[in-house]
């Protein structure tokens, strides 16, 4: 199954729709819903549209720690020296998006 053979369903159009503006704006949001509802479906879906951006997936458990997502992005990106100081630039295109699969808030 590609990203290609994603079926345009009233479900898959309404959560694209909803998620529209967060990406196009790059917006940090949460995706909530159980277990194989197809979360990491339309995620990259609707990523996949966006040219120059690339996905980075961490998959969280209990004992994921800041140290693991530092971790993450420098193994996606390159540090670069900026008049801001030492910066993080996606390796493979513009844009990363960081992807926190699987974390789970308390209720």
């Amino acid at each position: 199954l590609t990203l290609d053979s994603v079926i345009p369903t009233v479900s898959v159009n309404r959560s694209m729709a909803m998620m529209q503006t967060w990406v196009d704006n790059m917006e940090p949001f949460v995706l909530v819903g159980p277990e194989g509802c197809g979360k990491n479906m339309i995620i990259r879906h609707a990523f996949s549209q966006r040219r120059s951006t690339s996905i980075a997936t961490l998959n969280c458990n209990a004992q994921t720690t800041a140290t693991d997502v530092v971790a993450k992005i420098a193994q996606a990106c390159s540090l670069f020296s900026a008049p801001e100081g030492r910066v993080y630039r996606p390796r493979d295109s513009e844009r990363l998006v960081l992807y926190l699969k699987d974390l789970n808030l308390p209720k």
